[in-house]
């Protein structure tokens, strides 16, 4: 477990998938190897293959906070946002960040139109104090379509919590490149999504995106071409 964690921490996404499985052969009943597998999925956009390993996960450990709090991020992604609210209201039960389960359930429970829930889970958060990188992570995208600036400086400071934290670069290069027109920028944010992980194909297909839009279509041919030979499957680039 512990070298497919290093693997995951450094960006080997194939190597870390590989030694998880043999962490969850060696311990049946332990969640994590699954769930870390769930991870590795969700960061390459790799929905379906993210849900089964979650679900997983939690019929070895029914408690397993975390699972159910990425699960909900998972299924809120595919907009099945009352499954991803059941999800946030057992991830709070069973012990998971208070805040990012708050800042997520706000963000499903408006996207799903109930406009009274989402105002209660916003006045809780707002009550509490983001302070992991993770914290961050989760409440930049949300803030994106009323205030991308906020969104920006909070997935800047992810990055400040934690550098080698490839997601979050990655949504900062989105913010800074699709929302505030700062197409350099957000290419040096990919470039370090990239450093930290050069297994990242989302991260590659869209460095390949803002090279294009610089002009630089050379190397945005190369970057592509990376980015499918990462991920096969073309609804991960």
């Amino acid at each position: 477990f512990a070298l497919a964690a290093c693997r995951q921490q450094v960006g080997d996404y194939r190597g870390a998938l590989e030694r998880y499985q043999v962490a969850q052969s060696l311990a049946p009943a332990d969640p994590r190897p699954a769930h870390n597998r769930g991870v590795v999925h969700t960061v390459n956009h790799r929905w379906a293959e993210a849900v089964t390993e979650f679900t997983d996960a939690l019929a070895r450990s029914p408690g397993h906070g975390p699972s159910y709090l990425n699960r909900a991020f998972v299924r809120a992604t595919l907009k099945d946002y009352p499954a991803a609210v059941e999800d946030l209201n057992r991830a709070l039960k069973h012990g998971a960040p208070a805040f990012q389960v708050r800042v997520l359930r706000a963000d499903a429970h408006a996207k799903a139109g109930d406009t009274d829930a989402a105002a209660r889970d916003r006045a809780a958060a707002a009550a509490l104090v983001p302070t992991t990188a993770y914290d961050f992570a989760v409440r930049g995208p949300t803030r994106l379509p009323h205030n991308p600036d906020g969104a920006a400086a909070d997935l800047r400071r992810a990055t400040e919590l934690n550098p080698n934290y490839p997601t979050a670069w990655h949504h900062l290069a989105v913010v800074l490149g699709d929302h505030l027109g700062r197409t350099e920028d957000a290419l040096a944010a990919e470039d370090q999504a990239i450093r930290c992980s050069p297994q990242f194909a989302p991260g590659r297909a869209a460095r390949a995106v803002l090279l294009a839009r610089l002009g630089r279509a050379d190397e945005a041919a190369v970057e592509i071409e990376a980015a499918r030979l990462l991920a096969p499957d073309p609804r991960v680039t």
